[in-house]
């Protein structure tokens, strides 16, 4: 059974479910490749007041933002070889502050593990971010986070230089680079409606 994100097994008490609902196409994998049966996909929103965001006329900084609870090792390595990006965690702050950091900056990474999908890539995404991320977890899946591969890497030791390159990119091509990821803000805008239907369709079937 898939609770938040997170793969949960009790002994063999999972094959007495009726129904195991997967918040990504990830774990939706992970289950089919361990034969089990009766699989809904359920996935979630993030909070509306991302998605409610109108023409965002702030001024952006060339910051990199990140956080520190995800894939920080690896996240790390990128810092310390790249000298003049300024890169900022997103820790202790309220809804209000993380999104008024996302509005007023132009990159956001994440080499997490992604155990589904996750909600800083897509609110940064609804902000104006342009989003690079790992291949862990649901990361790979286009279906779960629907950005071109150009902006995934693995995070490998020989990836670094790739990886601060397409920052930079990001950085002084913003507005170019930024619309890439509109159809990712178009999925993410109809998660909310899509949520309600996949409850009503899994529901009909009692």
């Amino acid at each position: 059974m898939i609770i938040n994100g997170t793969i949960i097994f009790h002994k063999n008490d999972y094959k007495k479910a009726k129904y195991h609902l997967c918040q990504s196409y990830y774990a939706i994998d992970f289950l089919k490749n361990r034969d089990i049966k009766n699989i809904e996909y359920l996935s979630d929103n993030i909070n509306d007041t991302y998605i409610n965001i109108k023409d965002n006329q702030k001024e952006r900084k060339n910051t990199v933002l990140y956080n520190p609870k995800k894939g920080y090792k690896f996240t790390k390595k990128i810092i310390k070889k790249t000298k003049e990006t300024s890169f900022i965690p997103i820790k202790n702050l309220n809804t209000e502050e993380v999104k008024e950091l996302l509005l007023k900056s132009k990159v956001y990474i994440d080499f997490g593990n992604h155990p589904g999908k996750d909600r800083f890539p897509r609110e940064a995404a609804m902000c104006g971010c342009c989003i690079i991320t790992g291949k862990r977890g649901a990361a790979k899946y286009y279906e779960d986070v629907t950005i071109e591969d150009e902006f995934k890497f693995e995070d490998k030791k020989r990836n670094i230089n790739k990886i601060i390159e397409k920052i930079e990119l990001c950085l002084n091509d913003y507005e170019n680079q930024n619309k890439k990821f509109n159809n990712y803000r178009k999925v993410i805008s109809t998660e909310k409606e899509k949520f309600i239907k996949d409850i009503e369709k899994i529901f009909e079937k009692e």
